[in-house]
């Protein structure tokens, strides 16, 4: 670590010579696709890369994309640090996703997070988890970076339900549950899965998206970088991250799987988590121990759409034990 005390030359040329390195470690482990499966030391090398990303704020030049086309007009939606706009690359529609601008006390941090959820999605390759091209910048003085994918015509889980209400449901449970099963094996905690971060491919398989909070924890294994619970999300979120006595309010895995039974009741339902409650009520209504409603036995989720006692019980209702422990694994 460089001391503060050390006089100012030294210390640029020490901070030089850490940059350098730190691109050629993210450079050379970059470069090339995770093998199938988890090798051992997976997890430590994407904790470092994800290190010298965070206190370099540089990203490996391998993910650099060029002759990325963002289309004209208005971005289509947004999020917390980020716009979506469509574009084009080799020919074929993709997502661009935008690094927000934002005031120059913030882009330290937007860097931080925008080089982690780079870093984290390039080291992600499974059928049921949406692809990574690469990074772009856009043109001018003050380019504005962006993180690029494939374009899904289908929108997400949410909008694919309303327009495709007769879709198999139970292999879209299915298939969400192996992609989150992938991050896990990965030591991944997603942090914010609900329906429209799930995207769904041309042949209708869904894809786990939006990787924003994820990031690697100390503890070795990759969670939430903040505390902080993004606004909409709280009708997905476990009661144990609104402890108000709880030392530690970061998501985990076991929060993700209430997630995924939110995501289950909503592609079993067509309906969102706590759907009859407003939006100010629904943390009071989790932390006293409420659970989304039941559907009537006479209701379109049990009798055209799949949902069962069995995976009402086992797959949804399990996945919101009040006590992290008793909630089912995803394998």
């Amino acid at each position: 670590m460089v001391r503060s005390s050390l006089p100012l030359a030294p210390r640029l040329l020490a901070y030089l010579i850490y940059t350098l390195y730190a691109l050629q470690v993210l450079d050379h482990e970059s470069a090339s696709s995770p093998p199938s499966g988890v090798p051992r030391n997976f997890k430590r090398v994407l904790h470092l890369l994800l290190q010298l990303a965070k206190h370099s704020r540089r990203y490996p030049a391998s993910l650099i994309l060029s002759g990325v086309q963002r289309e004209e007009g208005d971005a289509l939606t947004g999020g917390h640090y980020a716009e979506i706009w469509r574009g084009r690359f080799c020919g074929k529609p993709v997502c661009v996703k935008v690094l927000r601008e934002y005031i120059r006390s913030d882009i330290d941090r937007l860097l931080r997070t925008f080089c982690r959820e780079a870093i984290l999605w390039s080291h992600l390759v499974h059928e049921n988890v949406l692809p990574f091209y690469g990074i772009y910048r856009t043109e001018g003085g003050a380019g504005r970076m962006c993180l690029i994918s494939p374009w899904m015509e289908n929108g997400n889980l949410k909008e694919y339900l309303e327009c495709s209400p007769n879709s198999d449901r139970i292999s879209l449970a299915r298939d969400v549950s192996r992609g989150m099963l992938y991050l896990h094996e990965q030591g991944i905690v997603h942090g914010d899965l609900k329906g429209v971060n799930i995207l769904i491919s041309n042949s209708g398989r869904p894809l786990v998206a939006d990787f924003g909070l994820s990031s690697i924890a100390e503890d070795s294994y990759i969670q939430a970088s903040s505390t902080a619970v993004p606004s909409g999300t709280v009708r997905w979120q476990a009661p144990e991250l609104f402890d108000p006595n709880a030392e530690d309010t970061r998501p985990t895995q076991l929060s993700d799987i209430y997630s995924l039974g939110c995501v289950f009741y909503e592609i079993f339902t067509g309906k969102m988590p706590f759907y009859e409650v407003p939006q100010h009520s629904v943390i009071a209504c989790i932390l006293a121990g409420k659970q989304p409603l039941k559907p009537a036995r006479d209701s379109r989720a049990f009798q055209k759409w799949g949902l069962s006692k069995r995976i009402w019980k086992l797959c949804i209702q399990q996945s919101w034990a009040r006590t992290p422990e008793e909630r089912p694994k995803i394998s």
